[in-house]
């Protein structure tokens, strides 16, 4: 997603390139939280990472989200983009466009039996 992205429109003489570059995200966890994140993030991996925070943007819900309407929090993530016109006409422009789900938290559990 923060990849920038770029299109071109000609009609007769008249031509312009349009760019589009995610600039941030925020995310709204749905337990009264938000995340702002610069870049895409890194993928998490249990197997590199194990149970360590995450090494640029995460977050640890502290509640499981079993007393929430439906059992799930609603998490909304709101990404910001630079647009960029170029060509025969130029200028930029900010959009944000958002996006809504529902997810399940449950509860990590470890028992350590001493031996």
């Amino acid at each position: 997603m923060f990849t920038p992205t770029s299109q071109t429109a000609t009609v007769g003489p008249v031509s312009v390139t349009v760019t589009a570059v995610a600039t941030g995200v925020t995310w709204d966890m749905g337990d009264g939280q938000t995340v702002t994140c610069d870049g895409p993030g890194t993928k998490y991996d249990t197997a590199e990472y194990g149970w360590a925070d995450s090494p640029d943007c995460g977050y640890k819900y502290t509640q499981t989200s079993t007393d929430q309407p439906g059992g799930r929090y609603p998490l909304t993530a709101t990404a910001t983009w630079a647009i960029i016109f170029s060509g025969d006409f130029a200028g930029t422009d900010t959009v944000a466009t958002t996006s809504t789900t529902n997810v399940a938290i449950g509860e990590y559990q470890a028992i350590v039996k001493a031996g």
